[in-house]
């Protein structure tokens, strides 16, 4: 075959193929942050009904198909969430019609949370020995605060998980020369303060822990955290408060973005408390529990982690 034959088939393959993808509208709309139940799709020109994943993208013409008690997230090309809660087929074109583009630095985000959020997935359902981790943890008290978080504000919540029956606390606050601010006895497992009270630093890490009195001595893990500076809090709050502008609190999808904004920006009090909301208002949806699973075990809260794998909930 001539060379100038080879390339005019190769001309037209490149044709045949864009001909192709234009005739068919294969053009990008949506990707799938979260679902839950059996939810399918009609992917391209196929008849056939495929299962839907995290991760997934959905393209001009595609179909979807959702079952009594399904749920499906979306994220639009525009960077604008979509929830599908009613049984249903639905064409992705017409799902798209009417969604607004967002900020192009919230569309990049939100592509980073899906890709994440399709990787802690996997992970999680492969962690079926948390269980043992939590009872190797045997004197010590598990702790429900992050490992290590940012404040925005002086109102802070220590907790924890009780070491057993009628057993006493000691609540302890130090600095970074491991000099005590402030010391508490409480039979509590958790303990409120403001911390304006204690002059604190700013931009300067703190750690508190609590032991158990009587002979155990159990003791929790240390946690870390940091009042911020005026001119930090004042930027990062701006910045939530323009992300806020563009997502909708009555949408699950966009409440998790919000959650994943917090966490990187080392807000992980606030981060927890979203999560743990989340999760509560919206239960069944495995991709949003399975996410804060990984959140619990990145910042060292094993117990509720275990507490939230569905093995330990059949």
């Amino acid at each position: 075959m001539k060379l100038h034959d080879v390339k005019t088939i190769f001309i037209c393959i490149i044709y045949l193929v864009l001909f192709s993808a234009a005739a068919y509208g294969q053009e990008f709309l949506f990707k799938v942050i979260a679902l839950s139940g059996k939810v399918t799709y009609q992917k391209g020109t196929a008849a056939n009904w495929e299962n839907i994943k995290t991760g997934d993208k959905i393209f001009t013409g595609e179909k979807l198909k959702l079952e009594a008690g399904d749920y499906l997230g979306l994220i639009s090309n525009k960077g604008r969430s979509l929830e599908i809660k009613q049984a249903g087929i639905y064409n992705a074109t017409d799902l798209n019609k009417n969604i607004q583009k967002s900020l192009s630095s919230l569309q990049k985000f939100t592509d980073f949370v899906i890709n994440e959020s399709a990787a802690n997935k996997k992970k999680s359902e492969n962690m079926t020995t948390l269980g043992a981790v939590v009872r190797n943890r045997a004197g010590l008290i598990d702790s429900f605060f992050p490992e290590y978080t940012d404040l925005l504000n002086t109102s802070f919540e220590a907790a924890w998980y009780p070491a057993g029956a009628g057993i006493s606390y000691v609540f302890k606050l130090i600095d970074e020369d491991n000099h005590t601010v402030f010391i508490k006895e409480t039979k509590d497992t958790s303990l409120a303060l403001d911390l304006k009270q204690f002059g604190l630093l700013k931009n300067l890490p703190y750690t508190w822990y609590v032991y158990s009195t009587g002979k155990d001595k159990s003791k929790s893990d240390i946690c870390t955290f940091r009042l911020l500076g005026e001119s930090n809090i004042k930027t990062i709050t701006d910045s939530i408060n323009t992300v806020k502008q563009n997502l909708d609190v009555n949408s699950a999808v966009d409440q998790f973005i919000l959650v994943k904004y917090l966490e990187s920006k080392n807000l992980n009090c606030d981060a927890l408390k979203g999560f743990d909301n989340l999760v509560r208002s919206y239960p069944g949806i495995e991709d949003y529990t399975y996410n804060y699973i990984a959140f619990l075990l990145k910042q060292n809260i094993t117990r509720k982690a275990e507490t939230l794998l569905p093995i330990n909930n059949k």
